[in-house]
């Protein structure tokens, strides 16, 4: 109890977090969903390129399918409809499950019940998850982790031959379904059943071991195969991301991407550092040797860690965790979400350490040559800044991306029928979802709204200066920068050729009046409006933020950059003595 208590405090300001980039797409699709549609959730992707707010996003559908995940959002929307709080309250509730069943985890692989709470309280504490509790999209990976914990724990009663017979194969079996409908991580977890057979986790061989590991296997594999062929008729085979979203395994440098992503996981899991894909990514980029040593460092402590804990069943049991769920977020984009699942496996391995030092049958540390009361002072105190930390740039981020929706309620509180609104100058953090919030704040379906250009970076280093070029056109010029150059330029882009540019402006009723030769140094961008410049229903606006000049000033600085109507010159041959 006294646990929980410590969770509900320490996330008491996730409940009061508006909501943020993606949240807003999945909150579209379930907006006017009733019973009839839902079949069509099941049958269908999840989200599609058209979730992106800015105009050149490829059409197409992306490879997510996590339809129960997606029906858990329909349920908060019919409680609390565009009330945040409900959602936060259902993803924090999420979390302390999580934590219940690593504490269940915990208990039965050590069999202590001091080292399984020591499991609960690093899980459960651990920095990295803000991200997946603290943003309501996160809810995947925090349902993912629910199924594949009771799946794996159901498998354990079954597999060690307890009271039930065969129900807990089919709640094992029920719970690995679940799982991959949330996300598509819930594919791994045969494989870690397959390690707990070989750790033998429930004693030794016999026939009748024997036949529950057949059972077992035939049942994890129907269900795989028919989850496979679900998505090969969705996507066309697996489905996978393009860069810089994923990894191409079939680039010259794709090993050394694999290799970077796990240096940023490992010192997350060891040191607390936030895996972020964006800005702590370009400081990794500037200071590699930094990187390399402190990932270095943190296998240096796995590597002490196994010396003490090695032989236990709780940390075998976690690296497997730890290493089969990390698999797949080492070729995704970076993101501490990715591995709330992985972090069962880290709980298990600090459990397992902790009951060798403090367990009934653990030695003194300080007997042991180290001043462990030092260094756990410094973890504890790491720990904790982290979470303050964490829990302070999310509030601040997700704030700032919320200002850009209140400024323009404010400016537009009732914009006529059919209304369209263009911003130049896009904050990054509404680049996703920006068109879906837009509609469901106005709660009208006929307001479209979209990026004509993304700031490239949250700080005001570049500027896009707008020239009008006839009654219903526009040049974009950016100054210091080009466009489609920074991080989230080219995920919105997908990967996809210059050539797409056209055809992405025409799905949004845009024009593409000069077709660039080239990503490359581009600057300039002429797009024609669905509408003339002048009428009622033509919205222009610009992200001002000029004022910021570092990271750190953006987030201790009162005043946040604010949405404003945006400033162009009507002479087109300005651009050229410019």
């Amino acid at each position: 109890m006294g646990l929980v208590v410590l969770l509900a405090v320490v996330h008491l300001w996730s409940l009061f977090n508006p909501f943020f980039i993606d949240d807003y797409i999945y909150l579209d699709t379930v907006h006017d969903l009733g019973w009839s549609g839902v079949p069509a959730v099941l049958a269908s992707p999840t989200m599609d390129q058209d979730a992106s707010g800015v105009w050149w996003t490829p059409y197409g559908d992306l490879p997510f399918y996590r339809p129960l995940g997606v029906l858990t959002f329909a349920v908060d929307y019919w409680l609390w409809g565009m009330n945040p709080f409900g959602y936060h309250l259902t993803n924090l509730l999420l979390h302390l499950a999580c934590t219940f069943l690593v504490w269940r985890l915990g208990l039965r692989l050590m069999g202590d019940a001091r080292s399984s709470f020591a499991a609960a309280v690093i899980f459960g504490l651990h920095p990295a998850h803000c991200e997946a509790v603290l943003w309501i999209s996160g809810r995947f990976d925090l349902l993912v982790c629910v199924c594949a914990l009771a799946s794996v724990l159901s498998y354990l009663r079954w597999r060690c031959g307890e009271g039930g017979r065969w129900r807990w194969w089919w709640l094992s079996v029920f719970w690995f379904a679940a799982g991959l409908g949330c996300k598509e991580t819930a594919i791994v977890l045969p494989g870690v059943l397959v390690l707990a057979e070989c750790l033998r986790l429930c004693g030794g061989g016999g026939p009748r071991v024997a036949t529950r590991g057949l059972a077992g296997a035939i049942g994890f594999g129907v269900v795989a195969a028919l989850y496979l062929a679900k998505r090969f008729a969705l996507f066309g085979g697996m489905g996978s991301l393009p860069p810089p979203y994923g990894v191409d395994l079939l680039s010259p440098g794709a090993a050394g991407q694999v290799l970077w992503n796990l240096a940023q996981y490992m010192l997350d899991f060891v040191f607390f550092i936030q895996v972020d894909a964006i800005y702590l990514s370009v400081f990794w980029a500037a200071h590699a040797w930094l990187l390399m040593l402190g990932a270095a460092a943190a296998v240096g402590v796995l590597v002490l860690f196994g010396r003490v804990a090695g032989e236990t069943r709780g940390f075998r049991m976690g690296m497997v965790f730890a290493i089969l769920f990390t698999a797949p977020a080492l070729v995704a984009m970076p993101g501490e979400r990715n591995v709330y699942l992985a972090c069962v496996g880290v709980a298990l391995v600090g459990a397992s350490v902790y009951g060798k030092l403090w367990g009934p049958t653990g030695c003194n540390p300080w007997a042991c040559g180290f001043d462990m009361r030092r260094w756990s002072k410094v973890a504890v105190s790491a720990w904790v800044l982290m979470i303050v930390l964490e829990h302070g740039v999310m509030w601040r981020v997700a704030a700032g991306a919320e200002q850009v929706y209140q400024d323009l309620l404010t400016q537009v509180p009732d914009p006529p029928e059919n209304a369209r609104i263009f911003v130049v100058n896009q904050c990054p953090l509404n680049a996703v979802g920006f068109t879906q919030g837009v509609k469901l704040r106005y709660g009208r379906d006929d307001v479209v709204a979209c990026a004509l250009a993304l700031a490239p970076q949250l700080e005001g280093f570049s500027t896009d200066r707008v020239y009008r070029t006839g009654r219903r056109s526009l040049k974009i010029v950016r100054q210091n920068g080009v466009f489609f150059d920074s991080f989230i330029e080219r995920f919105l882009m997908f990967s996809e050729p210059v050539t797409e540019l056209a055809e992405s402006a025409r799905r949004l009723d845009l024009e593409l009046l000069e077709q660039p030769e080239s990503l490359a140094g581009l600057t300039e961008l002429h797009l024609g409006l669905p509408g003339d410049l002048d009428d009622a229903g033509i919205y222009l606006f610009t992200w001002d933020n000029r004022h910021v000049r570092s990271l750190v000033d953006l987030l201790w600085r009162a005043d946040w950059p604010r949405l404003v109507p945006c400033e162009y010159q009507t002479v087109v041959a300005a651009v050229l003595q410019d």
